[in-house]
C-alpha cells in the first residue's frame, strides 16, 4: 500500500496538468525474504515483514521459482511461543509483544526456505477521537489557507509501524512533530542535534524503517535539502549528503524529492531528485544506498525530460529492483540497480503520482498479494506478485494522488482538488465518495494520506489547509 503527494511551490508535485495527461523494541535485524537452494530454487514469501497486533491475524503467501512442485510447508522459527500458521499461510500472532519469523519450506527441495519478520506490537489509547464521519483539524501548527510562502504547511505524515497511536508529522518549516495519541496532542521532537536545519526546510519525504524502531529519514526541501537520518525517534538528525559528495556531484543543490525504502532491507534506500542532474548523468537521476546512507550510486532514468519529473519518486521491490513513477512520463522498472531500464506504463495511464509520500516501504497488499500505485488515470495494481507488470484498474476513481489500503477498504485522494474516494478491497472497481471536510476549500486536496486500522483513522495532510483526522467506522 501506499500514500502520494507533491506541493505547489514546496516539496510538490507542482501545478495540476492539463486533462489527459519509540518506544524500545527488540530488532530483527534485516528479514530475509528469500532463499534459494543449491538445486537452484527458490522461495519467496510476501509480505516480507509484517506488523501484527497481539492476537492478530496476517495471511502470508510464497511463492516458488524452478520448481514444478509450487507447493510449501509453513512453520514459525520460535515455536508455539511465536503463534500459529495454517497449512495455507494464515499467521496467528500470540498475545504476548515481540519479533517473530514466519518460514516457508519448499516441498520439493527443504533447502529452499524463506522468512519473513514479524513484529507484534500493541496500539497505545486514543481516548479523544471524535465521532466516526466527523473530520477535524488537528493541525499543529496553523497558517491561512492561501498562504504562499509554504510557512507551517502540512507535509509528509506516518503512522509508526510500532504503535498505531504514536503519528509524526513533517511541516513546512516548522519542523517534526510527534503525537502519542492519534493526534489529539503534538510535541515537537527534532530539538537534538541537527534538528534546525529541518526547522530551515520543508519536510515533504519521510520513511519510517518497520524493523528497526525509532530510524527515520526526512527530506530537507528548500533549506538544508539533502536527506537527513534519526536513530531516536527524531531527536537527533544527521546529513547524509554532505557538499562535495557523490549526490552533491550529480545535483549540486541536492534537492531531494523523495526517499523509498526496502521492506525487508531497510538499509536499501533509493531518493528522486527534484532538479536537474548533471552529466555524464541524465537530466532525471537517482541515487541509490545499500548502507543506510553511509555511500551512493547515482543513477540515470532514461525517460525523456528537458529538466526533472516533479513528484516523482521510486518503488523498491527488491534488493536490485525498483520503480520510477512521475505523472506523464510513464512508469519505469529497472532489474540491475538502474543499469537498465523498461517502461512498463500500463495502457490508458501515464504514469505513477506521488512518489514522494511513501512514508512506509512499499509492499504488496497482503489480501491479494498485489501492489498497488495511485495514477492521473486512476489506480493501477500489479498484474503478477513480482510487481513488475501493471493494469490500470478500470473505473477507479479517476485522478489520485493520495492511495492507502488497509482495513478491508482503499482510500484515494486529488492533490488539486477536495475529493475523497472509498471502494472495498473485494471490489476495486467500484468506487463511491467518501465526504471530506466541509471546511475544505475546493482547491485544497490531500496529497498525503495516512491510516490507522487499528483505531479506524484515516489523516490527511493538505499543506495550506492543515491536517485532518476522521474515524472511519
Amino acid at each position: 500500500m501506499m500514500g502520494g503527494g507533491g506541493a505547489p511551490g514546496s516539496a510538490g508535485a507542482g501545478p495540476a496538468p492539463a486533462a489527459g495527461a519509540a518506544g524500545e523494541i527488540t530488532s530483527p535485524g534485516s528479514a530475509g525474504a528469500a532463499g534459494q537452494s543449491a538445486s537452484g530454487i527458490s522461495v519467496v514469501i510476501s509480505p516480507a515483514a509484517a506488523h501484527i497486533a497481539p492476537s492478530g491475524a496476517q495471511q502470508f503467501n510464497a511463492t516458488v521459482k524452478g520448481a514444478s512442485n509450487t507447493s510449501v510447508s509453513w512453520s514459525i522459527q520460535e515455536g508455539a511461543p511465536g503463534g500459529s500458521i495454517t497449512d495455507g499461510g494464515l499467521y496467528t500472532a500470540p498475545a504476548s509483544a515481540g519479533t517473530y519469523h514466519v518460514i516457508a519450506t519448499s516441498k520439493a527441495e527443504s533447502s529452499a526456505t524463506a522468512s519473513a519478520a514479524v513484529i507484534v506490537n500493541k496500539a497505545g489509547d486514543c481516548a479523544n477521537l471524535p465521532a466516526p464521519g466527523k473530520w477535524e483539524n488537528i493541525s499543529p501548527l496553523v497558517t491561512p489557507p492561501g498562504n504562499g510562502s509554504g510557512k507551517n504547511f502540512s507535509e509528509s505524515i506516518a503512522v509508526d509501524p510500532f504503535d498505531a497511536a504514536t503519528v509524526y508529522w513533517g511541516s513546512g518549516y516548522g519542523g517534526i512533530f510527534k503525537s502519542t495519541d492519534c493526534g489529539s496532542t503534538w510535541k515537537k521532537i527534532n530539538l537534538g542535534r541537527g534538528g534546525e536545519a529541518l526547522d530551515g526546510s520543508a519536510v515533504g519525504s519521510m520513511e519510517l524503517d518497520p524493523l528497526h524502531a525509532g530510524v527515520m529519514y526526512a527530506t530537507a526541501f528548500e533549506g538544508a535539502n539533502g536527506l537527513f537520518k534519526s536513530t531516536d525517534g527524531g531527536a537527533n538528525w544527521d546529513q547524509l549528503m554532505a557538499p562535495g559528495g557523490e549526490v552533491a556531484k550529480a545535483v549540486p543543490n541536492t534537492l531531494v524529492n523523495s526517499v523509498a525504502m526496502q521492506v525487508d532491507k531497510p538499509e536499501h534506500l533509493v531518493v528522486s531528485m527534484h532538479s536537474g542532474c548533471l552529466a555524464p548523468y541524465g537530466k532525471v537521476c537517482e541515487a541509490e544506498s545499500l548502507d543506510a546512507g553511509k555511500t551512493w550510486v547515482v543513477t540515470t532514468v532514461p525517460m525523456v525530460s528537458d529538466d526533472y519529473a516533479p513528484g516523482a519518486g521510486a518503488y523498491i521491490l527488491s534488493e536490485s529492483s525498483w520503480l520510477f513513477g512521475a505523472y506523464g512520463a510513464g512508469l519505469w522498472l529497472t532489474q540491475d540497480h538502474g543499469v537498465t531500464w523498461k517502461n512498463v506504463t500500463p495502457t490508458g495511464a501515464t504514469g505513477a503520482t506521488a512518489g514522494k509520500t511513501l512514508v512506509l516501504p512499499f509492499s504488496p497488499n497482503p489480501t491479494d498479494n498485489k501492489y498497488y500505485l495511485p495514477s492521473m488515470e486512476g489506480v493501477l495494481q500489479s498484474t503478477d506478485s513480482t510487481g513488475t507488470a501493471w493494469s490500470l484498474i478500470p473505473m477507479s476513481g479517476g485522478r489520485t494522488v493520495g492511495l492507502v489500503i488497509g482495513g478491508g477498504s482503499m482510500y484515494s485522494s486529488d492533490q488539486w482538488s477536495s475529493s475523497y474516494r472509498v471502494a472495498s478491497q473485494a471490489a476495486p472497481t467500484v468506487w463511491t465518495t467518501f465526504p471530506g471536510p466541509a471546511e475544505l476549500p475546493e482547491d485544497q486536496g490531500a496529497p498525503y494520506l495516512a491510516l490507522d486500522t487499528a483505531h479506524h483513522i484515516l489523516y490527511s495532510s493538505n499543506f495550506a489547509a492543515g491536517l485532518w483526522r476522521v474515524v472511519t467506522q
